[in-house]
């Protein structure tokens, strides 16, 4: 596992913890590596998580699937990202949703008993990752809540100005660059990507806002 070492330092888990202290962690925790191809299901709806993943490299899709066949892509991690510690914590609720690897993908997976369980040997270590757990487990609760507040606007407009503005807000400027793409955009918000465009079109030509790819600007209206 030492090998590993290196990309662990920066995952938000092992955050604050020192090197002696991750070898000692690694030990104590027991992690397992296992490879995924593209497509490769990590886990299917319904499955039951007994494991945090750490997303070694790669990139994988959280994925919600209708009896049609039709799927959603929920959200997208990569590489120091976790997945699976909500319902690793509850393991008696099943997933709600599909994994998977989007291109050839190694995660490292943590039993969830070796992290909240408290060693014989008292490793200092465990107190921190029990807190960046917290943390993380916060942090992804917010984007949940941001990511309800736009998609229970009304129109496509008003989805598309709620997420711009919540941008906005988070860079503390009118400037700025978001974290997707087109699809993956239109993804987030449940919006048809075709539809989209045009709207953010359409927003530019009213002078709303102006925009490169994922770089964007939000006019002052004040004056108007």
């Amino acid at each position: 596992m030492q090998e590993y070492k290196e990309c662990l330092k920066h995952s938000e888990l092992f955050a604050g913890i020192r090197d002696a202290d991750l070898s000692a962690a690694l030990k104590c925790f027991q992690p397992t590596v296992r490879t995924y191809e593209a497509k490769e299901y990590i886990y299917a709806a319904h499955d039951f998580a007994r494991e945090i993943g750490l997303i070694l490299s790669g990139r994988v899709h959280l994925i919600s699937e209708d009896f049609l066949g039709n799927q959603f892509i929920l959200t997208e991690y990569r590489q120091n990202h976790l997945f699976g510690e909500a319902h690793s914590l509850i393991p008696e609720e099943p997933l709600l949703f599909s994994i998977v690897a989007q291109e050839n993908t190694e995660v490292l997976f943590f039993p969830i008993d070796k992290l909240t369980t408290m060693c014989a040997r008292l490793c200092p270590c465990h107190q921190a990752v029990l807190h960046n757990l917290l943390k993380i487990s916060a942090r992804k609760k917010i984007v949940f809540l941001h990511k309800i507040e736009h998609m229970s606007r009304k129109s496509l407009r008003e989805k598309i100005v709620s997420y711009l503005s919540e941008q906005s807000k988070k860079f503390a400027s009118p400037v700025f660059d978001i974290p997707y793409n087109r699809q993956q955009m239109a993804d987030f918000l449940s919006v048809d990507r075709s539809a989209m465009s045009n709207e953010l079109s359409k927003m530019q030509k009213d002078g709303l806002i102006t925009f490169r790819r994922n770089h964007f600007e939000l006019k002052d209206l004040g004056d108007r």
